[in-house]
């Protein structure tokens, strides 16, 4: 803003206190608007991303269980990284899963959710595809967020060789 100092001739620039504090004022009530939901956002894209990762690595067993017309299975494990595969029988995924063939050659290793996030349920040991392409039974594995929040929850359901994700309140 200019104005004109009748002193000296010269221009001030430059806000006065009241324009200074105003701005301030309506940027504060915009964040304290906007920093909720950006948080709501960030764990919902977060948490769909971790559920979509168990997601494509169950797809891709019923692939290879197809394509190598072997058993697959799909489990948790405490140890992802170990060199066997051993299942988790307490079906917490958070730690993560592995993918693995007969005589435990595994084909993929996922390395679990983040942010203090529990995937949990399903039924012992895992998703095992046959080679037609078929799951042993339907099950449930629920994706929760740190503050379990029933909004943000997300489910992963195995039913007959397809899996399916929901979200929210309709999880089961």
């Amino acid at each position: 803003m200019k104005k004109e100092n009748i002193m000296n001739g010269q221009f001030n620039r430059g806000f006065t206190l009241i324009e200074v504090l105003i701005t301030m004022t309506i940027a504060a009530i915009l964040l304290a608007i906007g920093v909720p939901s950006y948080q709501n956002i960030t764990t919902s894209t977060r948490m769909s991303g971790e559920i979509n990762a168990l997601l494509i690595d169950t797809n891709f067993a019923r692939s290879e269980a197809i394509k190598r017309g072997q058993s697959i299975s799909v489990c948790p494990s405490a140890n992802p990284l170990a060199a066997i595969p051993v299942c988790d029988p307490a079906m917490n995924w958070s730690t993560g899963w592995v993918v693995f063939g007969p005589a435990a050659q595994v084909l993929r290793i996922s390395s679990g959710v983040t942010h203090g996030d529990t995937l949990t349920g399903g039924t012992a040991p895992g998703p095992v595809y046959s080679p037609v392409g078929y799951g042993q039974f339907t099950s449930t594995v629920t994706l929760h967020d740190s503050n379990n929040d029933v909004d943000q929850r997300r489910c992963l359901v195995f039913a007959i060789g397809t899996s399916t994700m929901q979200k929210g309140a309709a999880c089961p």
